[in-house]
C-alpha cells in the first residue's frame, strides 16, 4: 500500500504516533494522575459497576483493550527506566506476559482517560496489586525535527491536539467504530508493520468478523478482491456501511470474474 491510499491527516497522525509512542509498562495507581485535558468527572455508578465486575471476574488490565494511555516527558521516562534497569526494547516488546514495571513520582505520568477503571481498581485490588497497564507517549521532543516543520510547531514539541484526541477516541472505546473504520485502521497499521496498534483494532472485532477479515487478507483466492478494497482506502466516506461479517458472501460471489476493470471499484463500493 502506498501513502496516497490514506488521507494526509491520517499520515500526519501516524508519523507523530511513531515518534511519540514509547511502549507499555505497569505503573502503580497512586503514581498516575490525569492530564489537564482529560475528563476527570467521575460517574460513581460506573465505578460501582466496574467494581462489581472486578470482584466477580478480573479487571483484565493486561488485555490490550483495557490499557490506558498517558503522556510522560522524555527526561522522566529515561530516569525511571534507568532506575528500574529497563531498556527501550523492554518497553516496546509488547509482551503481555512480561510488561516491565516502572516507578514514577506522582504527577509525572499524565493519563488522558480511564478514570473509572482506575478508580475501581483502586477500590478493589489488594495493596500489592494496585497497578495498571499504561501505554506511554512522549509529551514533547527534545528538539524540533526539520523534516517535520511543515506540520507546525506543536507537532515537533508537544503532543498535538489531533493525536491527543485520536488517542482518547481509540483507547477510551466509548464509541464502537464501524467495520469500515476497523478495516482501514488494520490495513494502515499492517502497512506500517505496527503490530501493537494492529492488535488494538483486531481486538474490536468479534470472532466471526475477525475470521472473515483474515480470509480476505490472507487467502490467495482473495488477492484481487483485497486489492480492490484497498484502492478505496483514501475515501473514508465510503466505509461506514461495510459489514465484515458479510465478507464471506462477497468473497463467494467472485465479482472480480464478472466485472470489467473500469467498473470493478464501483461494484465493490456498492457491495460495501
Amino acid at each position: 500500500m502506498e501513502s496516497f491510499m490514506f488521507t494526509n491527516a491520517e499520515w500526519q497522525l501516524t508519523t507523530e504516533r511513531k515518534l511519540k509512542y514509547q511502549g507499555t509498562a505497569k505503573i502503580d495507581l497512586d503514581q498516575i494522575s490525569f492530564h489537564a485535558f482529560a475528563n476527570t468527572k467521575v460517574d460513581q455508578k460506573n465505578v460501582e459497576r466496574l467494581c462489581e465486575i472486578f470482584r466477580k471476574d478480573t479487571c483484565r488490565r493486561l488485555d490490550i483493550r483495557n490499557h490506558v494511555t498517558a503522556m510522560i516527558s522524555r527526561r522522566h521516562l529515561k530516569r525511571a527506566c534507568q532506575a528500574g534497569g529497563i531498556t527501550n526494547e523492554d518497553l516496546m516488546a509488547n509482551n503481555t506476559a512480561c510488561y516491565p514495571r516502572l516507578q514514577f513520582p506522582t504527577g509525572q505520568v499524565q493519563c488522558l482517560h480511564g478514570q473509572h477503571r482506575l478508580k475501581a481498581a483502586e477500590e478493589t485490588l489488594p495493596p500489592t496489586e494496585r497497578w495498571w497497564t499504561v501505554d506511554l507517549y512522549l509529551d514533547g521532543l527534545p528538539f524540533a525535527s526539520p523534516h517535520l516543520s511543515s506540520y507546525g510547531p506543536d507537532f515537533s514539541t508537544d503532543i498535538s491536539p489531533n493525536l491527543r484526541n485520536a488517542l482518547v477516541d481509540e483507547y477510551a472505546n466509548e464509541k464502537q467504530p464501524s467495520d469500515g473504520e476497523v478495516y482501514r485502521k488494520i490495513r494502515q497499521y499492517q502497512h506500517e508493520h505496527n503490530a501493537h496498534f494492529q492488535k488494538r483494532w483486531w481486538s474490536r472485532l468479534s470472532d466471526n468478523k475477525a475470521k472473515r477479515l483474515r480470509q480476505l487478507i490472507s487467502s490467495p483466492d482473495n488477492v484481487d478482491l483485497c486489492a480492490a478494497f484497498d484502492r478505496l482506502l483514501a475515501i473514508p466516506g465510503l466505509w461506514n456501511g461495510m459489514s465484515l461479517g458479510s465478507l464471506n458472501k462477497v468473497m463467494a460471489m467472485k465479482c472480480d470474474e464478472v466485472c470489467s476493470p473500469p467498473t470493478y471499484t464501483l461494484t465493490l463500493a456498492n457491495l460495501i
